[in-house]
């Protein structure tokens, strides 16, 4: 928690007379234009940081996006640390892999609508005219041949960081 108090705002009053009220409104027109005032120059000040510590991010992104894709080519390269649970827990994170399904239509959907209208199943369908991908997933795989559609489902590989500090 920062050093500063917080200032305890005032509870609103009538303000009794239209005078009162565009004076409040003269002091809300400044508050509001010192506010944008302080906000463009904190975005300025942003910008010039994000300039000047550039290529360090960049560093530190093409670091993260290496370690992500070297933990991925290990995991995929040892199916042992696995055998027991589709995940690993690890003191600084968890690893693993889920289920991702997902529908794969084919390039002319016109037949898939057609299918799906003539079946009835017209909640699998968007006010777009084209198949609720959401609404197809849930569907069986007989239903799903019927119309013309595919379903995938693959191993999506995650990590998620856990809460240890590091340095």
């Amino acid at each position: 928690m920062s050093g500063k108090a917080k200032t305890k705002m005032a509870a609103a009053v009538d303000l009794g007379t239209v005078e009162a009220v565009d004076t409040a409104l003269v002091q809300i027109a400044r508050c509001d234009a010192e506010v944008a005032r302080l906000e463009a120059e904190i975005a300025e000040a942003e910008r010039i940081a994000r300039e000047q510590r550039a290529d360090l991010l960049q560093t530190f992104l093409e670091g993260a996006a290496m370690g992500r894709e070297s933990v991925e080519a290990s995991a995929t390269n040892h199916d042992e640390w696995f055998a027991e649970a589709r995940s690993l827990d690890l003191p600084h994170g968890r690893i693993g892999w889920r289920k991702i399904t997902s529908i794969k239509l084919p390039k002319c959907v016109e037949a898939v609508l057609v299918r799906l209208k003539a079946l009835k199943l017209f909640n699998a369908i968007i006010t777009t005219e084209k198949p609720n991908k959401d609404v197809l997933v849930l569907l069986p795989a007989e239903t799903l041949e019927k119309v013309g559609v595919k379903k995938v489902v693959k191993d999506d590989f995650y990590i998620a960081l856990g809460d240890k500090a590091v340095a």
